[in-house]
């Protein structure tokens, strides 16, 4: 992506700087060829230094990112060494034991009875 980019500025920045100059002065020093036709050192010329600029474009913006990334886990190791964070030591978990089996109030003899109070019924003779 950096080639073509920097293949089309160098295009265009030629052509700017060829129309800037006026021909009176290529005319009177004895330049009779126009200004936007470029002669074959100049094209291997632009592209040689296109070719080395997106090289180094493209390497130098791994290497930013890579002294970036260094950079940042230097600063976090040194604000760990000013600002220490606390240590938080595992906490010992503690089971109660099982607690004993809860007893009835009643007797253990005793048989629970549903409905009213029994009564005796007395046969009356008459």
């Amino acid at each position: 992506m950096i080639l073509p980019l920097l293949a089309g500025v160098q295009v265009v920045l030629h052509v700017l700087f060829s129309l800037s100059h006026t021909p009176a002065v290529h005319t009177a020093l004895g330049h009779a060829h126009p200004g936007l036709a470029p002669s074959v050192g100049m094209l291997v010329t632009h592209a040689g230094a296109t070719g080395l600029i997106a090289l180094w474009l493209a390497r130098g913006e791994a290497a930013l990112w890579g002294l970036l990334h260094r950079l940042a886990v230097r600063l976090y190791q040194v604000l760990l060494v000013i600002f220490p964070q606390p240590i938080h030591e595992p906490v010992a978990v503690v089971t109660a034991p099982e607690p004993d089996r809860l007893r009835s109030v009643a007797p253990a003899h005793a048989a629970p009875r549903r409905g009213p109070p029994f009564t005796q019924v007395r046969a009356f003779s008459s």
